[in-house]
């Protein structure tokens, strides 16, 4: 093949940037070859596709419009310039030059090159542009197999160096210098590469720019050797650079495409052990596989290597991004790398508040420069211009800024600091190490610089005030990085136990409710949405008369000394803010050259003049004497220490001065005013008494619910022959109410009782007995503190940037946050297990009130557990580490455990068949596992395996945030979800169809989203639900036909009744007409 007749046959490309784009049949050649057709699986924009939609071009098309660019503009000076020289042979090695000159792309594009091979291969000096030309002579060695086309060496190595931007330093021949700065710029940046990308990219971001790039490629010529441009297009070039800054600062490094791309490296490097990515660059049969696909090949993958890449890809599927914490902007300076290496991950990580852990490998600093094309220059000042005015088109020369435009930026270039935590969950703490760390490092240096703050650019009349920077021997300022502003943005400053929200659901309904405490509201915001839990008394239970409360001096006594411990932590936490406040505001002052103690002596030289002339002012009229000034807090005038001691003969004034006193009658029936005599008022409290009465036959049903900020415990009786169910009495409640567990063992005593335990956003659990009317405290509270301690979290003072409040870490005595799940033993009876968001179980003895035993299975929140029934020892626990497990308290070590493809709702055991148990999930599924078939894993290890569940049920659209399974008869499922449906499933455990589950009925209660629903313990067809309308409704499921058919055969000796209302019985919520949805 004669390559100068072949490059003439012209095939045609309809491209959406330059229209029809017009290529020789060489070009077509390189085109249809693998190493060119890989640049379709290659974003153009890398990882910003997961953030912009419309980023969907890839390198292909880019690089077909760059070699039009090239050939256009190399054609053009050909024709305009013939004295140049320019041979076909040039514009050939042009044209496959910018065809070719991103064949070197790896996965993500520069993803890969400058943040993947550094961290797996740091000492390796590696560049998308070397494998660039390991790609393209691979390529040209497959044409030579495949055809009979010869490439010559000496042109490889020409588009080699038109890539590169430069000629190699042994070059045989002597090339036009001005041909290597079409594609590849790298004097002045202007180049047909930036031509292409920058209007694709706005095109397809929708992103509008003002510059012509055509007009300026159509005014370019060569004089002595450089390319240069028509004075006339300053503007239109400036305005270029400023689009390549603004795609830069909005679009390429957008703190949500960072965060992609740190996941993407991190799921990279984790997989690379496995996958051998990073050997990969230097072979060009396996670089040529080597795409955006590779994050696809990983999350298919089953392997038990890439666990770790696959759950990175999982939380970047679910949205679940590393979180940006704070960041800067700087003017450019001088930073030396040791300058930049000062502020790091590890120096972050050092700096976490008290008791809270922080691991450099959560963290991320990430420094980032923006510039318009040629860093801290004006690229501008580097373009040749040439004029057919003055000294002609054949003189070249370069504007200076008075000859161009005045209204140029300051700066050309900003350094961007931004720190990202890995783990959303400790935003707040990342945040102020964050800070501390960087306050710390100003402290280090006594000069600071002048610079933006947290939020972008302040405005020069807005900056801050701060000394010189010291001088250098050299008479340069230092610009050491350790001198930054000292004040964070206060308007994206967070508590120090803040975690940011993690949105997995495309509907707010649903990413509100992530469970219970998923995002650990403020009390304060959480209760302004109603939530209800609940749970049944069986009949004959309760006391038919309930006490009433009685304060007598030994409760009063016990109450005290409980309150005591609660108002000295408050003292002590007050004593604390107040103390930080005071330093914050000294620091403050000091950094803005503020003098305290001087105002102080002002305040008070003010206080004197002012005095002075009080008393000037009232000698005018008396010069023998002076009115003293008076002093505010002087309350002698109105006599207070005589107060009760006042003469009682004056007369009655007002309403009663008819009155002659009070009389006092021992008999109360002489006193007149008294109309309720003994019988009558016997007659009265008998009527009370009866109203109270709680029937043998009555149900108690217990619910607990916060309301316009208000948390209340009711205690309820259903009447289930009247179909009546009513509030008995109720008891408030210090904090937002979560769970709940009955129990009928009285702590200390170990006797029969009927008691709740409940469980709140505070680190303890309330122990109530239901048997007495209008309580002012609770019977036992488990974890309650001895003096001068406090698990509670305490938020630090916003903006200070020092580690300030304390988070008490988990320990073996005490719960340090929430509790989520409760479970009494009914074997072992003085055992309460609970489930707390600090990751921990804890086993507590009802008789000392006292945590027996701590436990860690799961490295996040616990958020369900339960003991089982038939082995008092074995305890089941599911968690928000989307992992289940079972283990004998006895010995931990020998538990067992799964995954599951969510974060854990409720976890219960079958009540039938002891060994298993079922598990309802995030992502709306339900699944029946059988505990023998499960992993061993022992206690502290990671839950790394999979099992096969018995069934897994899709439930529900939404979470699955409730379940219960009928402990009357086999086979029925109860279900409650966030898409406000409850649905009773019938699960077939015959030989022939065993656990075939079928959906026998659903209703919408119209109590919101299901919170709770558990069967009677008395009525096999009866079940209580609560939803977040904070309404609890019990319904007779017999009512349906469907539930009839089903599961009547099962109930021995069914009978069939009959129902008002469709078996549906309420309370109704006092705000009724409110609408507490998130439509």
């Amino acid at each position: 093949m004669s390559l100068a007749e072949d490059f003439w046959n012209e095939r045609k490309i309809n491209d959406p940037i330059h229209g029809y784009i017009t290529l020789d049949t060489l070009c077509f050649t390189v085109i249809d070859s693998p190493q060119f057709q890989r640049l379709r699986y290659l974003k153009q924009l890398g990882s910003s596709y997961f953030v912009f939609p419309g980023a969907t071009h890839n390198r292909f098309e880019h690089s077909i419009g760059t070699a039009f660019l090239a050939n256009q503009l190399v054609t053009l000076l050909q024709s305009r310039q013939p004295y140049l020289g320019i041979d076909e042979r040039d514009v050939r090695c042009v044209t496959l030059a910018g065809l070719c000159h991103d064949l070197g792309h790896g996965p993500y594009s520069h993803v890969f090159d400058n943040t993947f091979i550094p961290a797996t291969c740091p000492h390796l000096t590696w560049s998308h542009e070397v494998a660039s030309e390991m790609m393209l002579e691979s390529l040209f060695d497959g044409l030579r197999q495949r055809t009979d086309l010869d490439f010559p060496k000496d042109e490889l190595e020409f588009i080699q160096d038109l890539i590169r931007g430069r000629p190699r330093p042994d070059n045989q021949r002597s090339e036009k210098n001005f041909l290597f700065h079409i594609v590849a710029n790298n004097e002045s940046g202007l180049d047909v590469d930036k031509f292409d990308y920058m209007a694709r990219d706005t095109r397809n971001l929708g992103v509008n720019s003002t510059h012509d790039t055509s007009r300026i490629l159509h005014s370019a010529r060569v004089i002595d050797d450089s390319i240069c441009y028509d004075h006339k297009e300053v503007i239109n070039i400036a305005e270029l650079f400023h689009t390549r800054w603004s795609l830069h600062r909005r679009i390429y490094t957008h703190k949500a495409s960072q965060a992609v791309e740190y996941m993407i490296v991190d799921a990279l490097v984790a997989a690379d052990a496995y996958l051998g990515i990073s050997k990969k660059i230097s072979n060009p049969k396996e670089y040529l596989h080597l795409t955006d696909s590779i994050i696809e090949d990983i999350s298919r993958s089953k392997t038990p290597e890439l666990e770790q890449a696959r759950s990175i890809l999982e939380r970047l599927y679910l949205r679940d991004l590393y979180r940006c914490v704070d960041h800067s902007v700087y003017p450019s300076s001088d930073f030396s790398k040791e300058d930049i290496a000062n502020l790091n991950s590890e120096l972050v990580a050092s700096h976490a508040p008290d008791n809270v852990e922080l691991s450099a490998d959560d963290i991320i600093v990430d420094w980032t420069r923006i510039h318009h094309g040629m860093k801290q220059e004006d690229p501008v000042s580097k373009i040749w211009f040439f004029s057919k005015y003055g000294k002609g088109p054949d003189y070249k020369f370069k504007l200076r800024k008075d000859q161009s435009l005045y209204a140029r930026p300051e700066h050309f270039e900003e350094l961007w600091l931004r720190c990202f935590t890995k783990d959303a969950s400790k935003f707040g703490a990342v945040q102020h190490a964050f800070r501390a760390a960087r306050y710390d490092l100003e402290r280090s240096n006594e000069a600071t610089l002048e610079s933006s703050s947290s939020q972008g650019t302040i405005g020069e009349d807005s900056r801050l005030n701060t000394p010189l920077s010291k001088s250098q021997p050299d008479g340069k300022k230092s610009k050491s990085l350790s001198r930054m502003p000292s004040f964070p943005n206060d308007a994206e400053t967070v508590p120090l136990n803040y975690a940011h929200p993690v949105s997995k659901y495309s509907s707010p309904d649903a990413q509100q409710m992530s469970s219970k405490t998923r995002k650990r509201e403020s009390i304060g915001s959480a209760s302004k949405k109603p939530r209800i839990s609940l749970a049944w008394v069986k009949r004959g239970i309760a006391e038919e008369h309930p006490k009433k409360y009685e304060l007598d001096d030994k409760e009063m006594e016990r109450i005290s000394a409980l309150a005591k411990v609660e108002l000295e932590d408050a003292q002590t936490e007050l004593a604390r803010a107040e103390k930080e406040a005071n330093e914050m505001d000294e620091r403050r002052a000091k950094d803005e050259g503020m003098d305290v103690e001087n105002d102080k002596d002002d305040e008070e030289n003010e206080e004197n003049e002012q005095a002075e002339e009080d008393e000037s002012m009232s000698g005018d009229d008396d010069n023998t004497h002076k009115q003293q000034k008076k002093d505010p807090n002087d309350l002698s005038e109105y006599n207070l220490d005589n107060y009760d001691q006042e003469d009682n003969n004056t007369g009655a004034l007002g309403a009663f001065s008819n009155m002659k006193g009070l009389s006092y009658y021992k008999n109360p029936e002489e006193d007149p005013y008294v109309t309720l005599t003994q019988e009558e008022k016997k007659e009265e409290e008998d009527e009370i008494r009866e109203e109270l009465q709680v029937l043998p036959s009555d149900n108690m049903l217990v619910s607990a619910k916060t309301e316009d900020d208000l948390s209340i415990l009711e205690v309820h009786v259903y009447d289930d022959s009247q179909e009546n169910l009513y509030v008995h009495h109720d008891l408030m409640l210090p904090s937002f109410p979560l769970c709940l567990e009955w129990l009928d063992y009285a702590p200390g005593t170990g006797a029969p009782g009927n008691l709740i335990a409940v469980g709140t956003f505070e680190p303890e659990i309330e122990i109530w007995s239901l048997d007495k009317i209008d309580g002012m405290y609770p019977d036992t509270i488990l974890g309650k503190l001895e003096q001068g301690k406090s698990a509670k979290l305490s938020a630090p003072a916003a903006g200070t940037g020092k580690k300030k409040s304390k988070l008490t870490k988990a320990n073996d005595e005490y719960h340090t946050d929430a509790i989520l799940s409760l479970s009494w033993n009914k074997l072992h009876r003085n055992i309460l297990a609970s489930g707390s968001a600090d990751h921990t179980v804890k086993l507590w003895d009802l008789n000392t009130s006292k945590a027996l035993r701590s436990f860690n299975p799961h490295n996040e929140k616990v958020q369900s557990l339960q003991w089982n029934e038939e082995q008092g020892e074995v305890l089941l626990t599911g968690g928000y580490d989307k992992t289940v497990r079972t283990f004998d308290t006895r010995s931990p070590n020998d538990g067992v455990g799964c995954l599951v493809s969510a974060d854990v709702e409720v976890c219960k055991w079958d009540p039938f068949i002891s060994h298993n148990f079922y598990v309802s999930t995030e992502n709306g599924l339900v699944q029946q596992f059988d505990a023998r078939n499960l992993s061993s894993v022992k206690h502290g290890e990671r839950v790394s395996s999979e099992s096969q569940a018995i069934f897994t049920l899709a439930a529900h659209d939404g979470a699955t945030s409730a379940l219960d399974i009928n402990p009357h008869f086999k086979g029925c499922l109860a279900t409650g979800g966030t898409d406000k449906q409850i649905k009773i499933w019938n699960i077939d455990q015959s030989e022939d169809n065993l656990n075939n589950v079928t959906l026998t009925t659903s209703r919408d209660m119209d109590i919101g989203r299901i919170f709770n629903v558990s069967f009677s313990p008395d009525d096999p067809l009866v079940l209580a639900a609560g939803g977040s309308k904070a309404k609890l409704q019990v319904w007779d499921i017999g009512t349906n036909a469907n539930v009839r058919n089903a599961f009547s055969g099962r109930i021995s000796n069914y009978q069939e009744r009959q129902r008002q209302n469709d078996g549906v019985v309420g309370v109704q919520s006092d705000n009724d007409e409110d609408d507490y949805e998130d439509e």
